[in-house]
């Protein structure tokens, strides 16, 4: 019997990741992973067992992120185009998912991940050449999507998590520099006052 099991988070959909993540024994996992049923998993030596659950383990940290504007499926989501332009609702939703995703640095909970994505990727509406329109963000209207947002790869999800951190980055690095220099100028203003 061959047993197929993804090698980068490329194969892996965001769905089965976090199922994966929430399941509580490696027999579940590895019928997650392998399609296999329980008879079939549980006949196997523990060792294959652990080597399935490990390979996949390995498999999560090996691909390449990319950040992926138009999702094609079942349903076409496109990226929010403009980031800034969101609404006080989505940063509310963002922010409320996003704390429960990294409450604890050590377990992190994966469960709101998928609400997470589909504030970012919703439903195109129209599309023009390479620009397109999205579906406003409207929270009822997300478990219509939900299926196709979990139909991403780890590799698309990891390619929005890497653009966030990035802006993050440049963002503290460019903080420090303009607080220093907005301190001199009203410094400097301060000092021509007296």
């Amino acid at each position: 019997m061959k047993i197929s099991v993804p090698q980068s988070y490329d194969a892996i959909l965001l769905g089965d990741f976090v199922r994966y993540h929430s399941l509580k024994s490696d027999v579940e996992r590895v019928m997650l992973i392998t399609g296999m049923t329980r008879k079939t998993v549980e006949s196997w030596q523990a060792s294959t067992i652990d080597t399935v659950v490990n390979e996949f383990t390995e498999a999560l940290d090996k691909g390449t992120p990319r950040l992926d504007y138009i999702v094609k499926g079942d349903v076409d989501l496109g990226f929010v185009p403009d980031i800034d332009a969101i609404s006080l609702r989505e940063h509310i939703d963002l922010d409320t998912f996003a704390q429960a995703i990294w409450k604890n640095k050590e377990q992190l909970d994966y469960t709101h991940l998928p609400q997470l994505m589909a504030i970012l990727y919703r439903p195109i509406k129209s599309r023009f050449g390479k620009w397109y329109e999205i579906d406003q963000y409207d929270v009822d209207r997300v478990k219509y999507y939900l299926d196709a947002v979990n139909k991403m790869t780890m590799s698309q999800v990891h390619g929005v998590m890497v653009f966030f951190s990035t802006i993050l980055n440049e963002l503290v690095q460019n903080s420090v520099p303009y607080l220093e220099a907005t301190t001199k100028a009203m410094t400097s203003q301060l000092e021509a006052m007296t």
